[in-house]
């Protein structure tokens, strides 16, 4: 039908579903970053942690998304 949406693509799923399943401080730090686009520091505020665990979180939750959408 001319008023149906477009198929998703499917590796919308894989990525929702991977961010679904990290630790919840990892979620947060991906959610202040891409969604409130905070810088580092601002998170740290935020999540009350250090600005290295943002960024090693963030690096984790990334290494953890690339590996789930390889997979």
């Amino acid at each position: 039908m001319a008023d149906d949406p477009p198929p998703r693509d499917p590796r919308i799923d894989s990525v929702l579903s991977a961010i679904e399943h990290l630790p919840a401080q990892q979620r947060r730090t991906l959610r202040h970053m891409v969604v409130a686009e905070m810088p580092d520091l601002e998170i740290a505020k935020a999540m009350e942690v250090t600005a290295e665990a943002v960024r090693s979180s963030r690096f984790r939750a990334i290494q953890a998304l690339r590996a789930a959408c390889e997979a």
